[in-house]
């Protein structure tokens, strides 16, 4: 059966949706692997709710031309930048960390405006650098994980240190 002919009949027969999942499951389930940092868990609720809400609104999907998965992955990414606003790196707000560590109040003060400024960037440039500076990655690694090549994550990392300088007020 065509992928036209199965969607629409996916709109009155909800078992023929699940041709549909099989079709594109595994290609969602990785996408979201290369861009939660291989946690598996987070892969599959991300990839679950990502067909739950296809799955919802299957009745409105309007067929123009792109193939349905064009239509999975722009869910996923409105998912996945859910998923960056909702979690912030449990370090930054947890000030005891800071206190035992004997950083001044300065220190703690200056982290809170550089991952703030972190959040308000777009999420190619947040992903970059929670992957370098957070987990620890080499460019090598962070390009593995988000399916890049090495000289992309290289500029990516460039043009969102100078972004990063500006939104939080840096200097040399």
């Amino acid at each position: 059966m065509q992928e036209k002919e199965l969607i629409e009949k996916s709109k009155t027969e909800s078992r023929a949706y699940g041709e549909l999942y099989k079709k594109y499951a595994n290609r969602v389930f990785n996408f979201f692997m290369r861009r939660v940092g291989g946690n598996k868990d987070v892969a599959q609720d991300l990839t679950q709710e990502t067909f739950t809400r296809a799955f919802m609104h299957r009745r409105r999907f309007v067929e123009k031309g792109y193939p349905y998965g064009a239509y999975l992955f722009t869910i996923a990414r409105r998912l996945l930048i859910n998923q960056y606003k909702k979690k912030s790196p449990v370090f930054v707000d947890d000030t005891s960390q800071f206190a035992s560590t004997g950083q001044s109040p300065e220190d703690l003060y200056f982290r809170r405006e550089i991952w703030q400024a972190i959040r308000n960037m777009r999420e190619i440039d947040r992903q970059v650098l929670m992957y370098k500076y957070q987990q620890g990655y080499s460019v090598r690694e962070i390009s593995e994980r988000i399916g890049r090549s090495e000289n992309a994550v290289k500029l990516i990392l460039s043009r969102a240190r100078k972004k990063l300088k500006m939104l939080s007020g840096l200097s040399d």
